[in-house]
């Protein structure tokens, strides 16, 4: 049976998709989780992966992260901390960073420029993965955008369509506040375990992502339009490289036909013109 692409579970038509010279976008990620490789901790095991995607990522570093396991004790729930490694590579500018842990692996960049460059990164990383790894079985695929809108030009409610805003479009009741807040999530579940999930909202300050050590971080309110783009196979999945990239591409067109569900042409037109919001 063919596998179908999620783009076709949803009605919303196709949009060009051009390059916008002045995006929202503040990260992108992409994330492969697949059946553990416990032997991932072992700075010997990893070392091969390292040589492989060195030329673009060549800072390394190993990390540790806390991750919950949770058990059913005498009377309660309780959660037990296991200590996982992570492997961080990233390139000189700490633009571009791959996050390699026992059960998964990331790509994320705060620079992204085009989808074809993203899904070239993406698949020397991956290729190397297989190769050097070997996992046997992919859990979930998953690719997410992460936009801030913020006021340069065109409000984020001339941006922002109707429809996601609710509450916040009613001047009678938000025109005298000094601060407003509200988030959203919308989940769609597909069949063979595909699913979107779009978080939105208004955010009174700061921003949604860790700035890098030495930027400065963003002030001020901005809407955040955050989509991830997944598939959560409901069997084991082998690891073919040709269809997690095909995936991510699906993906892609995907997340792009929501972003412009979630926002006004005239916003659009304003992010592709040359001149247009800075």
């Amino acid at each position: 049976m063919a596998r179908v692409h999620l783009s076709s579970y949803i009605g919303l038509p196709d949009e060009p998709h051009d390059h916008l010279e002045h995006g929202p976008l503040v990260l992108v990620v992409c994330q492969v989780r697949f059946s553990s490789v416990l032997r991932i901790g072992d700075e010997s095991y990893v070392a091969g992966f390292q040589d492989a995607i060195r030329g673009r990522f060549p800072i390394t570093s190993r990390q540790q992260s806390l991750d919950l396991q949770f058990g059913v004790g005498a009377q309660t729930l309780q959660a037990t901390p296991q200590q996982q490694v992570q492997w961080q590579f990233t390139d000189t500018a700490d633009v571009w960073k791959v996050v390699l842990a026992s059960d998964y692996v990331a790509v994320e960049t705060r620079g992204y420029d085009s989808f074809e460059d993203f899904l070239a990164r993406l698949g020397d990383v991956l290729k190397a993965l297989k190769e050097e790894i070997g996992p046997e079985v992919i859990t979930r695929v998953g690719l997410r955008y992460v936009n801030e809108i913020r006021g340069a030009g065109l409000d984020w409610q001339q941006a922002v369509e109707p429809y996601l805003l609710g509450p916040l479009e009613h001047q009678p009741l938000v025109g005298n506040a000094s601060r407003m807040q509200q988030m959203a999530r919308l989940q769609l579940t597909f069949p063979e375990g595909g699913g979107v999930a779009v978080g939105y909202g208004l955010v009174p300050d700061g921003t949604t992502v860790i700035p890098r050590a030495n930027d400065t971080p963003p002030t001020g309110e901005f809407f955040l339009l955050d989509y991830d783009v997944y598939r959560l196979p409901t069997q084991p999945v082998p690891f073919v490289l040709d269809e997690i990239l095909s995936d991510v591409r699906d993906f892609n067109s995907l997340a792009y036909r929501l972003f412009a569900w979630t926002t006004t042409k005239q916003y659009r037109d304003l992010l592709r013109a040359p001149g247009g919001l800075r």
